[in-house]
């Protein structure tokens, strides 16, 4: 066997980097299972295989990486109970 090593480009906004589990039946019935691609386990209310972007509905203040100083949290909207979404 061989193993690769690998990591993820989270942005400040992850912790760790988690692979998504995936079950496949092989021409006999057999399950076979594989592991997909590293992607970050994104904190923030970001999303995004990176955590490049906020999450739908957290649109309150554009995106921007997290630093040392500011986590750069993306935070739920609030249109002064008008809208629950929000756009720049």
């Amino acid at each position: 066997d061989i193993t690769v090593g690998g990591r993820c480009k989270c942005n400040g906004h992850a912790n760790r980097c988690i692979r998504d589990r995936i079950v496949k039946k092989d021409p006999s019935g057999e399950e076979v299972v594989t592991w997909g691609p590293l992607r970050c386990d994104c904190q923030h209310n970001t999303v995004g295989a990176d955590c490049e972007r906020c999450a739908p509905g957290y649109l309150d203040r554009p995106w921007a990486r997290a630093t040392n100083e500011d986590a750069n949290v993306c935070k739920a909207c609030e249109c002064n109970l008008h809208s629950n979404t929000c756009t720049f």
